[in-house]
Parts: C-alpha cells; sequence; structure tokens
C-alpha cells in the first residue's frame, strides 16, 4: 500500500510509498476484500491477556515460500485487562523480531499498551527484511522482475484490524525493533508515518548496500544488487528505496520519531555504516542526522550483537514514544547543530565532553538531552509556542554536563499552525533570547537557528513563532477526513481560514483557489477559484489526495499555497 502522508509537512517524498498510482488505489480496495482474521486461541501470561490471530495469505500477501498460506500475529492486552471498550483508547506498540525470530515472544513492557507482535515467515528464502520481495519468489527474479512490498501491505492490514478490534489510540502507535526487526522498524515507519508516530531500533541494518555480508542474503528477496530492481509502482531500485540514508536525503520535512541505538563493538551490522556515504556521497547518516533530516536521537556505546555495554546500563532510556510525547496528532522538533557539538564518553567512565563524534568515542548521544513540554505547547493558527530545555534531573546520564547549548530547531508535524514553502516567519526566544525571522524552505520546512537551550525544566525558554508575511496564509482543514488514518467517506468536505488575520488587522482577501491533486507539484486547474471559505469533493476514488488552497488580496497579489493530505479509503 502506498505511503500516505498528512499534516503540513509530508514525510519525505511521494517517493516513499510502496506502490502509487493505480496501484495504490488497487491495493486499498483489495484490502478490504481480505478475509478478516481468525482467532486461533486466547491464553494469559503474566498476567496480560493475550490472542492469537492467523489470516490467509494470499495475492495481496503473496508468501515468500511456495507452500506457505497463512502468516501469524499475537496481540496483547494491556495488564489486567480481558477486553478493550471503545472508551479506553489505549496506545499500541509494534514489535518485529529479528532473523530467525518469531512472533511468540512475551512482552512484560508497557503495561498501559496494547502489543502487536506479527510473524515474518522466515523459511524458504531466509526472511523478508520487513520489506517484500520480488514478484517471482521463489524461483529466481529476472532482470524486468519487480519487488513488490508484500510485508508492507500485511502490515498495515494487521495494524488497521488490530486498531479496530481493540479501540487503540491511532495517534499513539510506534514501533520497535532489534537487529532485522530494528531495520523493518525503521523503514515501515518511514514509508508509513499515516500510521507510525516513531519508531526505536536497536542495531538495525541501516543501508544493506552498505553490508557487503548481508548482499547475499537480501538478493534472494530484491534481486542481485547490480540489477537494482524497481520497486513496484516507482522508478526507484530497491536496494536504494530501502535505504535510511537515501530516504533521509529526500529531506522534504520528516516528522516520524527515529530513536537508533547502536555498538561501535558490533560486527554483525558493523557500526560504520553511519558515517560511511553510499548514495548520495557525502551525506551518511551521521551528516544528515546532525543537520536535523528527521527529530529523533542517536546513542551509541561499546555494545555488541546480542551482547550490551561492558559496563553495564550508563545511559538512560529516553522514552518520548512509550510515554506520549511524541504522538501523531501534535508536533514534535528536530534538534540539529549544537554549537557545542555532539556530547561524548571517553575511556574514563563518568566524565561526558562535547564536541565529539560517533567514531571517536566509545559512547555518546546525539540530542538525547533535548526537551519540550508537549503539553502546554501552543499550535494554533496564527502562532506557535513551546517551551524548551536540556535534560537536568535524575542520574549523572541524565543530567546533561553542559550548563547551556544552542541548537536549530525545526517544528515538524504541526497540527494548525501552517507552514507552506517559502512562507517566512518571526520568532523570539523568551526571556532575553535572539529574535529574527526566518523562512521555510521549498519543502515546508521552518528552522529557527541558533536557540539557546539551558539546563533544567526550570530555566526552560521559550520560543514563539508566528507568520510575517504580508499576503494571507491559508490554514486548512477538513471536516470529513481530520486524521491521518485513511478514512471510507469518498466524499471529502474542505474548510479553510486566513492564519495570519485578525480582526484588529484583517487580510483584505477578496478571493481563494481550492483543488485536489495527486502530486504535490500541481498547478490550480481551471474554475478552482471560489468566494467560500469551503469546497466538497464528491465521488473520490480510493487514495491519497493533496489539498491545495490560497488567498488572494484585493490588489491581486496571491499567497503562498498551503496544502495538506487526505487519504480516501474504500467504503
Amino acid at each position: 500500500m502506498r505511503s500516505l502522508a498528512f499534516g503540513w509537512v509530508v514525510c519525505g517524498s511521494w517517493l516513499l510509498g510502496g506502490v502509487s498510482g493505480a496501484q495504490a488505489e488497487t491495493a486499498s480496495t483489495r484490502m478490504t476484500e481480505v478475509p478478516a482474521p481468525a482467532l486461533v486461541k486466547r491464553f494469559s501470561h503474566w498476567g496480560y491477556a493475550h490472542r492469537h490471530y492467523r489470516h490467509r495469505a494470499g495475492p495481496l500477501f503473496k508468501g515468500p515460500n511456495a507452500d506457505q498460506g497463512f502468516y501469524d500475529f499475537l496481540v496483547r492486552l494491556p495488564l489486567f485487562k480481558s477486553s478493550i471498550k471503545p472508551t479506553d483508547r489505549p496506545p499500541m506498540v509494534i514489535v518485529l523480531h529479528a532473523r530467525r525470530g518469531d512472533f511468540e515472544r512475551h512482552e512484560k513492557r508497557w503495561s498501559d499498551h496494547v502489543v502487536l507482535t506479527p510473524d515474518d515467515n522466515t523459511a524458504g528464502v531466509g526472511h523478508t527484511g520487513w520489506f517484500g520481495y520480488h514478484e517471482l519468489a521463489p524461483v529466481p527474479p529476472k532482470p524486468d522482475t519487480v519487488v513488490v512490498p508484500y510485508t508492507h501491505r500485511r502490515l498495515v492490514y494487521t495494524i488497521r484490524f488490530v486498531v479496530k478490534e481493540f479501540h487503540v489510540d491511532v495517534h499513539r502507535i510506534w514501533i520497535r525493533g532489534g537487529s532485522m526487526g530494528g531495520g523493518g522498524a525503521l523503514l515501515f515507519a518511514l514509508h508509513h508515518p499515516e500510521w507510525i508516530a516513531g519508531v526505536v531500533a536497536d542495531h538495525p541494518p541501516i543501508d544493506m548496500r552498505a553490508l557487503p555480508a548481508f548482499r547475499p542474503v537480501v538478493a534472494k528477496l530484491f534481486g542481485p544488487m547490480q540489477w537494482n530492481l524497481k520497486v513496484a509502482g516507482t522508478d526507484v531500485g530497491v536496494w536504494r528505496y530501502t535505504s535510511v540514508p537515501w530516504l533521509l536525503s529526500r529531506r522534504s520535512g520528516c516528522r516520524t520519531w527515529l530513536e537508533i541505538r547502536h555498538g561501535r563493538a558490533d560486527r554483525v551490522v558493523p557500526f560504520a555504516q553511519y558515517y560511511t556515504s553510499i548514495s548520495p556521497p557525502g551525506r551518511s547518516f551521521v551528516q544528515l542526522f546532525e543537520r536535523g533530516a528527521a527529530p529523533g536521537t542517536f546513542v551509541w556505546d561499546m555494545s555488541a550483537h546480542g551482547r550490551g555495554d561492558p559496563i553495564g546500563a550508563w545511559r538512560s532510556d529516553f522514552s518520548h514514544l512509550s510515554n506520549g510525547l511524541v504522538r501523531t496528532d501534535r508536533p514534535t522538533f528536530a534538534f540539529s547543530e549544537p554549537s557545542l557539538g555532539h556530547l561524548g564518553v571517553p575511556q574514563k567512565l563518568g566524565q561526558w565532553r562535547a564536541g565529539q563524534r560517533p567514531e571517536r568515542d566509545p559512547r555518546g548521544l546525539m540530542n538525547a538531552f533535548c526537551r519540550w513540554d508537549a503539553n502546554g505547547l501552543v499550535d494554533r493558527p496564527d502562532r506557535l509556542e513551546v517551551d524548551l530545555w536540556l535534560s537536568g534531573d535524575g542520574s549523572p546520564w541524565q543530567h546533561c554536563p553542559v550548563e547551556t547549548m544552542a541548537y536549530d530547531v525545526s517544528p515538524r508535524g504541526t497540527q494548525r499552525f501552517p507552514i507552506p514553502p517559502g512562507c517566512t516567519f518571526a520568532y523570539r526566544v523568551d526571556p532575553d533570547g535572539p529574535t529574527g525571522r526566518a523562512p521555510a524552505d521549498e519543502h515546508g520546512v521552518l528552522t529557527i537557528p541558533q536557540v539557546p537551550l539551558p539546563r533544567g525544566r526550570d530555566h526552560a525558554v521559550k520560543l514563539r513563532i508566528q507568520h510575517a508575511m504580508p499576503v494571507p496564509v491559508v490554514q486548512v482543514s477538513s471536516p470529513t477526513h481530520p486524521t491521518p488514518v485513511p478514512r471510507a467517506p469518498t466524499t471529502v468536505v474542505v474548510r479553510w481560514t486566513v492564519a495570519n488575520s485578525s480582526t484588529r488587522d484583517p487580510m483584505p482577501v477578496d478571493r481563494y483557489a481550492c483543488w485536489l491533486a495527486r502530486e504535490p507539484s500541481s498547478a490550480a486547474p481551471p474554475k478552482s477559484e471560489t468566494w467560500k471559505t469551503e469546497r466538497v469533493f464528491e465521488s473520490l476514488e480510493p487514495g491519497r489526495y493533496y489539498v491545495m488552497v490560497q488567498a488572494r488580496l484585493v490588489t491581486g497579489r496571491w499567497g503562498p499555497v498551503t496544502s495538506r493530505v487526505v487519504n480516501v479509503d474504500s467504503p
């Protein structure tokens, strides 16, 4: 199923999907025709109620092996609950197993969560990498074969079933995994931001091209690396399409939270993959991450595959996803370009130092001390405000070693505050912080330079952002499709207001333009202008649509185009 994005900022480009165009619509339509999973058994373990489900393989979820007829997954309910009421709305974590693992693991963690543990069949071709495989599997591929994201389709199908069956909070779904599961979690989160708030990945492979030992195994799924078979519905080769650095290099405002942990002593998935550039040259994961390609944290130590750090638990457990700080219905923030560099721990335990890079110190982290107040955050059409600080509580490893550090701060996934491409914004940092103006780039990514973050919640600064445009900036909403989750109504109602106008200083707007498009770069078609502030689009085919709106002053000058994405599902 094609990747669907939502909000003011799209995560990645439209290339991040599994299939596109008519194929996406066909996949969406066929998804609703697949029978619901069958309940195999119920059981209890450690006080948790479990449900074991099974669903058939078929054309949409083709098995990689000739005799594969079904897939399994496990659902664990929150502690002491044998059922979930519609009013409960628990969060959900999806746990992807490593290679040669299976779905029958019993988690004790996240007692308030629904835990979904799917299975990635590991027989025959070896595994699917939690992505998919070429369409001729299990026989060898041919040079004109395409690679289909069968496993991504199956995960979307499973998530949709569990969300509906157990009344999951769709804004608090996150995914995690280790090794192959970690790499698969990263890919699924980046390709499907409409479902996933963020990812926690332990020792994940992030680019198979940078890991020669894995290429023969992956070639069974994707074909030889030199063929670079295309992913179905795209013009992108699969070896690039499944590369996390390549996806992040398509920098267009990723809002998905990435929490990655790795060890420099790992010889199974070598740590060097993070600062080795394969494509594009000079843009390794570390370089992209430190420039703010995605919000999140990156932590490294001397652990290895299946073995912890020799000194034990030295770092704090950053839990922005499990505690609900990061969710899809509120903004998150990317921190980049720290004024003192990144923080590392040299060989002498217990002594932080600034200005280090991952390949130099045995232990360290990026952005893991940065905090913000999600509950007090103001996300309104006319302004965005947030309190920011550096962690100063808890153990020595949770206590930032410097008093103040400046970061570039980029809001991602704002819900009501529009950030159109090319729009200019006024900002200030209180108390006594810098003020200025900053433009959003061509992708609608706004970055406020060098915001000083003090240590400790009591010393937090408030970042205030407003529009500074002499032309109208439009804020768009859709009462029929208010969330990023695909919705069945084929009629889409679009409403808008001028975000940078007020009763004291109203914008003299005389008309608007509103249209629907399949691609974000589509120009306004004829008859798109209207005097109203609402438009209805009826009888739409299933798929993803960009809603485009702009306003015009009485002088004839048009403001920037504000867009959002609506996902139309099959009825």
